[in-house]
């Protein structure tokens, strides 16, 4: 979960900058509520790094023409959480249910967008208000 994203944003780095001749783009991560929530352990902290991973390198990809960002889903409707689902209780979820992906996947697609060219650091949280909350920065 970490190394992998690091292995990719550098290679990004090399075709999309600015500095190099290239056009400069978006990069979105996908992290986990893990992260937030610290379960299971070894899973969160590899997601709470790849946070880290974002936000360390907001300034240098921003110098580059490059924004990032991530995206933290909450419990979402995938084979990962097919099992878990079944006993979740769902109260922990303000609005109720699981999510969709296309719902995970309506965020990223919005980072990756011109509405959102002033978006650069931020952690979505899309989990239907599952605490801790939304962190957008």
């Amino acid at each position: 979960n970490v190394v992998g994203a690091m292995l990719c944003c550098r290679e990004a780095e090399k075709r999309m900058s600015t500095k190099s001749g290239g056009g400069g783009g978006c990069i979105v991560q996908v992290s986990s509520g893990s992260a937030y929530i610290g379960s299971p352990l070894l899973y969160a902290a590899s997601k709470g790094a790849l946070n880290s991973l974002t936000i360390g390198l907001v300034k240098p990809f921003g110098e580059e023409g490059i924004r990032i960002n991530t995206v933290s889903p909450g419990m979402t409707a995938t084979d990962m959480v097919a099992e878990t689902s079944k006993t979740f209780d769902y109260g922990q979820i303000p609005l109720g249910r699981i999510g969709e992906p296309d719902e995970i996947a309506n965020a990223v697609c919005w980072l990756c967008s011109d509405e959102a060219s002033f978006v650069a650091g931020a952690n979505i949280r899309v989990a239907g208000g599952r605490p801790p909350g939304t962190t957008l920065g």
